[in-house]
């Protein structure tokens, strides 16, 4: 048995790429750390594995380090040994390595996978992230991080090479055909029921969670200047909810901006409506490899977005998109979009090529092809099913 180890009080990318791959896999078993704080909620993303038919088990946490839920842990490994078992993210792990500790003679290999090595921000996370690097990882047999700079990134604070792997995320999505877009786009767009949103309508879209790390305000910046430089019928859609919500709302709306930026909220079927869009906007600091972009790709949209990290790999050059440096002061940015914006044949050639990218380099078969062969050397080969039959 292959158990993934999970602490997740939300569906985000991590468990929307992993929890639905695993289902080609045979002999797997789901376990999340629930935070009994959290109450319903705390369970979204076990919920969410249950009804995708995965065996799940969840093991109580009800406080910061609960020594109760690490000793339940090393009971669940001594009297059902795993294959091998992997964990996701800092909490997850650390609460592995501890409760393996405790088992003089393991005989399982422990992988782990950093989801995001550059974006946490603040101190307690920050402080997390020293910790989980320099006391937790090296105690694995494997390290996977999301793209090759965080790779770089996780050697370069001190894990022994040998055992940090980047292995870069990969999603299946609803496959968009190009002929067939601008139909798939306006039955969207009627379905999202915005007003004064047309087939006409230019329609950016941001996607993913309102929280800092995701400079979302200079989304609202960039957008109140585009006003000043672009008499065009134009729209910023948000998909997504978070802690930032209430606040950008309020900027948005003192930067005069109601006409052209909506809120959406949360919407589980955005992952296959991304060709509703013109352009996905991606501002953030600092990226893995953005399971967003990718789902983007699947739809044939353009993306315009920050020269960091995974975005780079993922977009290596304007035959895919657009990247622009994060230094770049708000008029810059303003003025290359509207510039891009003006040239809608170009974002149509750019949608094109970055689909046959990610349909051949970021499929989620790919991906999980890809974390068998990493498991192979640790396990014996009838654990794994034949994910290509």
């Amino acid at each position: 048995m292959i158990v993934h180890l999970f602490h997740s009080s939300i569906v985000s990318g991590p468990e929307s790429l992993v929890i639905p791959a695993l289902r080609r896999l045979e002999q797997v078993a789901l376990i999340f750390l629930v935070e009994t704080r959290l109450g319903e909620k705390g369970r979204e993303a076990a919920q969410y594995a249950h009804d995708m038919g995965h065996l799940v088990f969840e093991i109580e946490v009800t406080k910061r380090i609960d020594r109760k839920a690490i000793r339940e842990l090393r009971e669940w490994f001594k009297e059902s040994p795993p294959t091998l078992v992997h964990a996701h993210d800092v909490k997850a792990s650390s609460y592995l390595a501890e409760a393996c500790a405790q088992i003089p003679e393991r005989s399982f290999p422990l992988f782990s996978t950093h989801h995001g090595v550059r974006g946490r921000s603040g101190f307690r996370a920050k402080a997390y992230e020293n910790y989980y690097v320099r006391c937790v990882l090296p105690k694995f047999d494997r390290v996977f991080t999301v793209c090759m700079s965080d790779r770089d990134l996780l050697c370069g604070r001190g894990l022994c090479p040998d055992k940090v792997v980047a292995h870069p995320n990969g999603v299946d999505r609803a496959k968009v055909l190009i002929e067939q877009r601008q139909r798939v786009s306006e039955d969207i767009r009627k379905r999202w029921n915005v007003t004064g949103l047309s087939d006409r309508t230019i329609c950016l879209g941001v996607v993913g969670r309102l929280a800092p790390e995701k400079c979302l305000d200079r989304v609202l910046e960039t957008a109140s200047l585009l006003k000043k430089k672009r008499d065009a019928d134009w729209k910023v859609l948000f998909f997504g909810d978070g802690p930032e919500r209430k606040r950008l709302q309020e900027r948005s709306n003192k930067l005069g901006l109601q006409e052209h930026v909506h809120w959406m909220g949360y919407r589980a079927e955005i992952k296959n409506e991304f060709a509703g869009f013109d352009l996905l906007l991606s501002f953030s600091r600092a990226e893995g490899m953005p399971i967003n972009l990718i789902e983007a790709g699947w739809a044939a949209t353009p993306v315009f977005a920050t020269a960091v990290d995974g975005n780079r790999e993922l977009i290596p050059s304007e035959r895919f998109g657009t990247l622009f440096d994060v230094r770049l002061g708000e008029d810059e940015i303003a003025r290359l979009l509207a510039r891009i914006l003006a040239q809608p044949d170009s974002l149509a050639v750019q949608g094109r090529n970055f689909q046959r990218r990610v349909e051949s380099s970021y499929s989620g078969l790919r991906w999980l092809s890809e974390l068998e062969y990493h498991y192979s050397p640790f396990i014996h080969p009838k654990v794994l099913s034949n994910v290509n039959r």
